[in-house]
């Protein structure tokens, strides 16, 4: 089989990437082959979104190249499901129903669906970095996650337009608008976790 062409940019994309964030101080050089995400100490919950936004469009990126036929048909079964389950929860919110439970299950699918991009790069030091790489704790997203869910029903249905835009970009193996669609859904998702929680002098 003829390697396609396109293998060659990411990269470069991930060295360019790389370089921008040890030049900003978000990342730090350990070795030649090495870096890591600067300690807290050193950055602002800012400056970590700033990190973890950037490596989410760059995985969406990867993800149009890399992703294989399974990982796309599992991608789609994974953010099917994810819509499925939000669509249980609002007809249970607009009939008054007890929602007990329902929202937890809408943010598990739809971060089961965001592993799934992610390991679909193939790619062992992008990985790395983005599980280094959080402006919020685990807890933080899942409370504020599920706060928006259950105060806003418009919340979750914007997050699955743009995953759909994303997931096709990846299947249509178009990396740029992978990533431009990945990038804008990030920085919407962390202006509505952050906005109203004043980070600690």
């Amino acid at each position: 089989m003829v390697p396609r062409v396109g293998r060659v940019r990411p990269a470069i994309d991930i060295r360019e990437a790389i370089k921008r964030l040890e030049a900003d101080g978000l990342l730090e050089r350990m070795g030649p082959r090495t870096v890591r995400v600067a300690a807290p100490t050193h950055a602002t919950q800012g400056q970590r979104a700033e990190v973890e936004i950037a490596l989410r469009g760059l995985v969406s990126r990867l993800a149009a190249i890399h992703a294989t036929e399974d990982d796309i048909a599992h991608l789609t079964e994974l953010l099917d499901a994810a819509e499925d389950q939000s669509r249980l929860y609002n007809a249970r919110v607009e009939e008054g129903l007890l929602i007990d439970g329902y929202a937890e299950h809408v943010y598990v699918r739809i971060q089961e669906f965001n592993a799934g991009i992610l390991a679909s790069t193939h790619n062992p030091v992008l990985v790395r970095l983005f599980e280094q790489t959080r402006a919020l704790s685990s807890a933080e997203r899942r409370e504020r996650s599920l706060d928006r869910l259950e105060n806003d029903q418009t919340f979750g249905r914007a997050r699955w337009d743009s995953h759909r835009r994303t997931l096709d970009a990846i299947r249509s193996r178009d990396p740029d608008l992978a990533e431009r669609t990945a990038l804008e859904r990030a920085e919407s998702a962390m202006r509505d976790l952050t906005a109203g929680h004043d980070e600690p002098a």
